[in-house]
């Protein structure tokens, strides 16, 4: 396996790291103080013998004759002062080991500049509590401490190293240094509790006295030492470098994995990090894999190699095993002896390097240490020392990340953009008051209800919004809630009351889904903050004093957006997802949580770059990817006069590309919606060369539109076709994706809203209108056999037109009833759709009404006989419906949209169309007078030479001969625009081409008395008046075929 991986590590770019080892000496780098490591024994006894003899050593023999035992020991309680009261559940009885005492830097302004952000104060570790909380103390102990110089505080870091009483190598087996002191007794020694004093009068909990910043996590250690100059020495891939080192020349070769991984750690990181899912850490399995864990990555390949690694941990194992006896009664007794025993010996290794970088102006971090500077150049000289002391082990100096960044990254829910309009200081005051009425008394508590109703203000991102009345709209989750009253604000209080000032633990567990589930449950909730009453009090003076401001209405602005039930969005136009900003104001979700597609990324490549070509193709004027096209013309595609025109060499060689990326997606094993969309749509499915796709093309198209809600493009789409055909499973793919409820940005209700008039009464109230407002998708189910009313089905079309008007039953005339149009219609029907009109009048649909038939049956036994019958996949369908190909649909859309672009939608229909939906579409619009002089437009005028061209009133008598009185809005349609005489004239080129009136029955250049009807519609013919003979009819064509000079 492991020959296999490097062959193919082999192809990753190699990155040069150069160290170098054994320097010289140099006589400019810096030299530090030594770490003071006070070797002590601390225990109750020992500390009371040394505040006796503190106390009595100014007394004479007299006074200490007269001194009492109960009169000594208050004495002696006064000398130890705050440090009696300890309330850890668990108080260490004695310490054996070592101390040290240091001062560290921290950046005062760093941490004040980033809780000025609402999520700072939000933030809540799964273990070590509030953000806030932990920042608040550093700064308190930091100005406690007293030395401050400008905007750099000093904290007082207690180093414990406990003693072990074991030796390994002739050296005593050295344990981590924890920072802290919580494993000392309550009573710490008399020097410490003096280096300690100024933090102890804070009143702090134990656990956060004595801390270093690194030992809060490492967002609280960039945020506090953002700015500074440092610099952290880490010993790279510490444990498994320092175990092959330890390891005898004869061994080394038979771990080949480890050398491998010292060897090429960047590219075998980089190599598996393209072959797991997205949410797997493959550094995070190996340091597992290391220490025998680290199983089921969700890779075949990365499994089998950290297989290869524990299997030369093993070997490693049982060899420290084999020569370390005296270590065996220490580790039998744990779960795993042999890891145990490892563990400890990695550690040992890791100290007796790490202490040679050590000084006293360090902070030792385990597999590292931290040296802070005064300038760039000392830090430059520090590095360099770092390397001499740590000898042959390979040392790095890692750098800092910005806090934003950072914090983004570990807590991606929150909104990190957000200022809170109540500044740092003012919050961190209220919030001090609000811990000491705590820790003094529960009258205290209740007389600064204020007080705690401003701490809930300093959390507050606009999260609770005054609606109507005493109805309020609450953010929470992501998500926004509406028609909330009184209690469910009072429930959010609480909810932030406990995160803030109590203590919490963090249960996982799996739910009845078998989806993993995060629940945090409180532990202690100081008095009176879980009392009814005392929360209701804080509540009323959080709404008294928090002003409300106006903001837009929810789902008013759907356009480009899509928000997950998880409370993350995703924006179309950016290409990011992000956790929803109250400010976004949405309230509808999809069904499930948005999340990528944990494909292959072969695949999902394959299909970002079959969208990007195929918006290069339409930019370039290509139209259909049937495979019949052979070049020269674009059959059923073109807006304009059609196969008068020739493409070019370059949209013939995307055409063919497009197919060949097509058919690749096709083949991959994870492309389910594709080959079912293939299997419903397509003529000749399975034969990979002769595939129609432009049908499948045009509705992944409308996809990405009723996901991403784009302005601007309207229509309506009717999905028809036999019984058993697949047009549910069309639409099923969509509203198993968006959801149907109320909640959801899916609608469906009964086909015949759109076949009945709407209410003459404009006051009537429209409750199922109502419900559209927000959706991104309506669908109309099983159409009845009438034809639809223009003005129903226009009524919810063109969102250029403003919105639409609907009331609910309730609705009051006060109430905003109107919302803008953000969602595409679609209707189901087992026979085409017509349209109602009188006459020839046009309905004002054109363009806007479009149909995709399936011609196919799907069967569970087809007839092999019967082109017609295509084999059903009943799970398949099924697993649709419940989604469980949701992600595979979402990412479809969000490539997709793309291709939706202005330059390409220039109008407000997706374009181009597929030759069958324009079919449809003139089918259903029926003997308009547009659609039938389009068609009399096509078939009747001819391309000629200047001589034979037919005269412009010549022109317009025949068409009024034939169709009567064409207004003007119709002759517009037909792009004959009244303004110029009835000419239009494009605003560039100047070639033009000329046309004459043929008579297609008698095949002469005459009037035609009679319209013949046209299979296909006639768009966009550029008349225009000829420059050499005003009198005659021409035409331009957008070309980029020369035009003849001779004709």
């Amino acid at each position: 396996m492991l020959n296999a991986v490097m062959t193919e590590v082999s192809k990753h770019p190699k990155t040069k790291v150069q160290v170098t080892k054994n320097r010289p000496a140099d006589t400019e780098l810096p030299t530090f103080p030594a770490v003071d490591e006070i070797s002590t024994t601390v225990n109750a006894a020992i500390v009371k013998q040394e505040a006796k003899e503190h106390i009595c050593k100014d007394m004479d023999e007299e006074e200490l004759k007269k001194l009492k035992p109960t009169e000594l020991d208050k004495m002696i309680k006064e000398e130890f002062g705050k440090w009696t009261t300890d309330t850890r559940l668990r108080k260490p009885v004695e310490f054996i080991g070592t101390l040290t005492v240091r001062q560290e830097p921290v950046n005062l302004a760093s941490i004040r500049t980033f809780l000025q952000r609402t999520a700072a104060r939000r933030a809540v570790h799964p273990t070590r509590g509030p953000l806030v909380q932990a920042l608040q103390f550093i700064m308190q102990r930091a100005e406690a401490h007293g030395k401050i110089d400008g905007d750099i505080g000093y904290i007082t870091v207690v180093n414990q190293r406990a003693a072990t009483g074991l030796e390994v190598d002739g050296n005593e087996l050295m344990m981590r240094s924890f920072t802290g002191v919580n494993k000392l007794p309550s009573v710490p020694p008399m020097w410490l509790r003096e280096a300690l004093q100024h933090e102890i009068q804070l009143a702090l909990p134990r656990s956060y006295i004595g801390k270093s910043a690194f030992a809060f996590g490492s967002l609280v250690k960039t945020i506090c030492r953002h700015g500074l100059q440092s610099v952290d020495g880490d010993c790279v891939k510490c444990f498994i470098q320092l175990r092959y080192k330890a390891l005898p020349d004869s061994m080394k070769a038979e771990v080949p994995t480890y050398q491998a991984y010292l060897k090429s750690s960047k590219r075998i990181i980089a190599h598996f990090e393209t072959r797991v899912p997205k949410n797997v850490s493959v550094k995070e399995h190996i340091i597992a894999a290391s220490n025998m864990g680290g199983y089921d990555s969700g890779s075949v390949s990365f499994d089998q190699w950290l297989d290869d690694l524990r299997r030369d941990t093993a070997i490693i194992m049982d060899y420290e095993w084999e020569r370390n006896p005296q270590l065996h009664d220490a580790c039998s007794q744990e779960p795993k002896p042999k890891v145990n025993l490892l563990a400890k010996l990695d550690w040992h290794r890791e100290y007796m390097v790490t202490s040679k970088m050590d000084n006293r102006f360090c902070s030792n971090e385990w597999d590292g240490v931290v040296q802070f500077c005064a300038s760039d150049a000392e830090c430059e000289k520090a590095f360099k020392r770092m390397q001499l002391q740590a000898g042959d082990v390979e040392i790095s100096r890692k750098t800092l990340e910005d806090p934003m960044a950072k914090a983004m990254k570990q807590y991606p829910e929150l909104e990190w953009n957000h200022v809170n309009p109540m500044g740092t200081m003012l919050f961190l005051s209220q919030l001090s008051r609000c811990q000491v009425a705590l820790k003094t008394s529960v009258s205290e508590v209740k007389l600064i209800d204020t007080v705690f109703g401003d701490v809930v203000r300093g959390l507050s991102n606009m999260h609770a919004m005054k609606s109507q009345k005493d109805k309020f709209e609450i953010f929470a989750g992501g998500k926004w809630e509406v028609e909330k009253d009184i209690s469910d604000v009072v429930s959010v209080v609480k909810k932030d009351l406990e995160t803030l000032f109590g203590a919490f633990k963090i249960q996982d567990y799996n739910d009845v889904k078998e989806s993993k589930v995060e629940e945090v449950i409180p532990t202690y909730v100081p008095k009176p903050l879980d009392q009814d009453a005392f929360i209701s009090k804080v509540t009323d003076c959080y709404l008294k004093y928090t002003r409300f401001a106006e903001e837009k209405a929810l789902d008013y602005d759907l356009w480009g957006k899509l928000l997950g039930a998880n409370g993350i969005m995703y924006n179309f136009v950016t290409d990011e997802f992000g956790p929803a900003k109250p400010e976004d104001r949405l309230l509808r979700t999809t069904e499930h949580p948005l999340r990528d597609w944990d494909a292959p990324d072969d695949l999902k490549n394959s299909i970002k770059k079959f969208s990007e070509v195929l918006k290069d193709f339409f930019l370039k004027g290509g139209q259909s990817l049937d495979a019949s096209q052979n070049g020269d013309s674009e059959a059923g595609a073109s807006n304009g006069i059609l196969n008068m025109v020739s493409e070019g060499g370059e949209t013939r060689e995307l055409r063919g590309r497009l197919r060949e990326i097509f058919n690749s997606i096709y083949e991959q094993p994870r492309s389910h919606m594709i080959r079912g969309m293939c299997r419903v749509l397509s003529d000749n499915y399975e034969d990979p060369s002769a595939r129609s796709i432009d049908d499948v093309c045009y509705i992944l198209r409308q996809d990405a539109r009723v996901c991403a809600s784009v302005e601007g493009l309207c229509g309506m789409l009717n999905l028809t076709g036999p019984k058993n055909g697949g047009k549910s499973y069309l639409a099923q793919r969509q509203y198993a994706f968006l959801g149907l409820q109320n909640n959801h940005y899916g609608k469906m209700t009964s086909g015949s809203y759109l076949t009945t008039k709407p209410p003459s009464d404009p006051e009537k109230s429209r409750p199922i209108k109502n419900q559209f407002q927000g959706k991104k998708a309506i669908y109309f189910k099983e159409l009845p056999p009438l034809p639809l009313i223009p003005e129903t089905v226009k009524d919810l079309l063109d969102p250029r037109d403003g919105h639409t008007e609907g009331r609910a039953n309730h609705s009051k005339k006060t109430d905003q009833t109107s919302f803008p149009i953000s969602f595409v219609l679609f209707a189901m029907a087992n026979s085409p759709v017509s349209v109602y009109k009188h006459g020839t009048e046009d309905t004002g649909m054109g363009g806007k009404l479009g149909e995709i038939q399936t011609l196919y049956k799907l069967c569970d036994e087809p007839d092999v006989h019967n082109p017609r019958e295509r084999q059903a996949d009943a799970e398949f369908s099924t697993a649709t419906m419940k989604g469980k190909h949701n992600d595979e649909f979402f990412f479809w859309a969000r490539s997709m949209y793309k291709t939706l672009v202005p330059d390409i939608c220039k109008g407000r229909h997706i374009v181009p169309e597929p030759a069958s939906l324009k079919t449809h579409e003139e089918e259903s619009m029926g003997e308009a007078t547009d659609v039938l002089l389009k068609a009399w437009m096509k078939d009747s005028l001819k391309e000629c030479t200047p001589a034979e061209a037919t005269p412009w009133t010549e022109l317009m008598t025949i068409i009024q001969s034939s169709f009567g009185t064409v207004s003007k809005h119709v002759m517009t349609e037909c792009n004959i625009s009244p303004k110029f005489k009835g000419q239009y004239r494009p605003n560039k080129g100047v070639s033009h081409d000329y046309l004459k009136v043929y008579n297609a029955e008698t095949k002469k250049s005459s009037p035609v008395k009679y319209v013949k009807k046209a299979a296909f519609a006639f768009e966009y013919i550029d008349c225009v008046i000829c420059p050499a003979d005003s009198y005659l009819f021409c035409a331009r064509f957008l070309s980029t075929r020369p035009i003849d000079p001779g004709r």
